[in-house]
């Protein structure tokens, strides 16, 4: 049920974008964002056990990380930041609520089983996953600068559906009728929006082209 509402991040996501005045709402964008959602939620299909406050922990989830994207989007797109200054800004907020988390649901399993010894028993592990995770987020702010946070919460899902059906050919994993169908309508959904995001890059580039004649004249 989880990935289930996960799928639905990219259609989370062009809403806060769209309420931000992040992202324009195409038809041809909203379809694909919406065949993506769709074949994700029935690629991810089984049994339900339903609770509210997972419901509304999930959903919480979503909409905060929606927001990160657009507040990324505007400061790498908007206001032309560079990745290293994204960083700067983005870190600080990071590095607190992972201290809060830390601290109330980690630290006294950390003290009890000698956290500081295990570090430093392998510290090259610990550094090399340090720096892993800082080309993640530094990559991360990449691609929301060169496209944009829909764009990249939808590559997302569309990597998950490669992975899975590179998974099943390559080494054979056992999946569903209904997942084969599910993972067929993400990669057609993730088609229809690459098509619309081309469209609108071009019309964006024939605006810009006109109003640079225009100028001129």
């Amino acid at each position: 049920f989880i990935q289930m509402l996960k799928a639905c991040v990219p259609a989370v996501t062009l809403f806060v974008m769209f309420c931000a005045g992040l992202e324009r709402l195409d038809a041809k964008v909203l379809l694909g964002v919406a065949v993506l959602t769709i074949g994700t939620t029935l690629s991810a299909y089984g049994e339900i056990d339903f609770k509210w406050i997972g419901v509304v922990m999930m959903v919480t989830s979503e909409f905060c990380e929606a927001i990160r994207m657009a507040v990324l989007q505007y400061l790498l797109g908007n206001l032309k930041f560079e990745l290293i200054e994204g960083l700067y800004w983005f870190s600080p907020a990071s590095l607190a609520c992972l201290f809060i988390g830390i601290m109330w649901l980690e630290m006294p399993a950390f003290v009890r089983e000698n956290g500081v010894g295990k570090i430093m028993e392998s510290p090259s592990l610990y550094i090399c996953a340090a720096l892993l995770g800082f080309l993640v987020n530094y990559l991360t702010l990449g691609v929301i600068k060169s496209t944009s946070g829909l764009t990249f919460k939808v590559l997302g899902q569309a990597k998950n559906t490669a992975v899975i059906l590179i998974s099943v050919m390559v080494f054979g994993s056992q999946v569903t009728s209904l997942q084969i169908v599910g993972y067929t309508i993400s990669m057609a959904g993730f088609y229809v929006y690459q098509m619309a995001k081309m469209e609108q890059q071009k019309a964006l580039e024939s605006a810009n082209l006109e109003m640079r004649s225009s100028s001129e004249q």
